[in-house]
């Protein structure tokens, strides 16, 4: 028979991975909603950029500090405290009137969402064991793979019968009520007692253990030690420049794209974009799979970087008038490039890396790829707009030269890489 412990560490981890699938949800809410929140709002395309990368800014602007609060205040605490500020965002965000208003708010989404994963983490190493704990990690992002899917079909659903407006109140509220059960639900870590029932070790999951931040000349040479690795650089370059075509595309710029260049419906665009969805569900452990089969990193990569090219490149040079199958392979490509290969990326750092800096570089990883995915979704608004008149699907193309220029990159970085898991 199960311990109350081991239930409520389950009731706690489900508390966690409702916080995690709103962070993806939000991520790449606004990809669907676009079209009617660009109309509403009046925005130029180089405005939607912007505002589609405000939460992007935020998320990784956030990133650091976050952490610096999870290790100084505990995990709890700080993500309560940014939760409930992402959940104000959202209300000030549905109820929007302008672009700064709209601005705003998402970037006070972003920084709420900030905290979830770095906390998530912490409190899951401390409630569970090492032989669980891989698991869990798994479950854990195929509930966010859930939240991009929610983000594409039925969100699109939602909004065309409710208004995008009325949707987005609903998510705020849930937002700020999901934070009241991380309030009732989660612990940083467990009591003595739940310790033993759970048959955790005792040292290292103390909760009254309060991390000290590193001085900076720990963190200048943990930066000197990240930067010094050949292999490493390769890595930020290639995930720069592959997985960035994913989140940039699909979080904002593909619904437009289907609906107005290629005149797809908004379900049949839902249901396009839930390919995303599918693609970290699945594509992320058969990636791992692939990769561990083979006992290469690097041909995966490499597949990955091919797949983002013959993307890019049908969304440059293709015409207009593709059939149904053919969007859903160029879409398709991008969604490979951007999920499927995510294990096997921080695999090959994991493996390229001592251990004294592995914190650093997952960090340096999100930070370096939200910000580059927000400066490339403002890129592809000034140059949409730019070129309008041009009409749109001759803008689009040409706009989209900044993806295959990237994939580009993406394969040669990746063609660089050591051929050996095992760095």
């Amino acid at each position: 028979m199960r311990s109350r412990s081991f239930s409520y560490a389950c009731l706690l981890f489900a508390a966690l991975c409702g916080a995690y699938f709103l962070v993806f949800f939000q991520r790449l809410s606004l990809g669907v909603i676009m079209p009617e929140l660009s109309r509403e709002l009046e925005l130029a395309p180089s405005m939607t950029g912007w505002l589609g990368s405000a939460f992007l800014y935020a998320y990784a602007a956030t990133q650091i500090p976050a952490g610096l609060m999870v290790d100084g205040w505990g995990p709890r605490r700080a993500m309560l405290i940014l939760f409930g500020l992402g959940g104000a965002g959202g209300i000030l965000f549905a109820s929007s009137s302008g672009l700064g208003q709209a601005v705003v708010g998402r970037a006070l989404v972003g920084m709420g969402m900030a905290v979830v994963t770095t906390a998530s983490f912490k409190i899951m190493s401390r409630w569970f064991s090492e032989s669980v704990y891989a698991r869990l990690v798994s479950i854990f992002m195929a509930v966010g793979g859930l939240g991009t899917f929610f983000a594409a079909a039925p969100l699109a659903s939602l909004s065309a019968s409710f208004g995008w407006r009325l949707v987005f109140w609903a998510i705020a509220v849930f937002s700020l009520l999901w934070g009241a059960v991380l309030f009732v639900l989660v612990r940083d870590a467990p009591s003595e007692s739940q310790r033993r029932e759970l048959g955790l070790p005792e040292s290292g999951f103390s909760a009254e253990r309060t991390a000290v931040p590193p001085k900076a000349s720990c963190a200048l040479e943990g930066f000197r030690v990240l930067f010094s690795s050949r292999q490493y650089r390769l890595i930020i370059v290639w995930y720069l420049t592959g997985a960035s075509l994913f989140f940039s595309f699909a979080g904002l710029w593909a619904g437009d794209y289907y609906r107005s260049v290629h005149h797809l419906s908004p379900e049949s665009t839902g249901a396009l974009l839930s390919l995303g969805a599918l693609s970290l569900i699945f594509g992320t452990p058969a990636g791992a799979w692939i990769s561990g089969r083979i006992r290469s990193r690097k041909i995966v990569l490499v597949a990955g970087s091919v797949a983002a090219l013959a993307s890019s490149a049908s969304l440059c040079f293709c015409p207009s008038d593709l059939p149904l199958w053919a969007l859903w392979l160029q879409f398709g490509g991008i969604c490979l490039a951007g999920n499927a290969t995510a294990s096997v990326l921080f695999t090959a750092v994991r493996e390229a890396l001592p251990s004294s800096v592995l914190g650093l570089s997952t960090s340096m990883l999100s930070f370096s790829m939200f910000a580059c995915t927000a400066c490339l979704q403002a890129a592809i608004g000034a140059v949409l707009e730019k070129l309008a008149p041009l009409g749109t699907e001759l803008a689009y193309s040409r706009a989209f030269l900044i993806y295959f220029i990237f994939s580009v990159i993406s394969l040669a970085a990746a063609l660089m890489l050591r051929g050996r898991s095992r760095a």
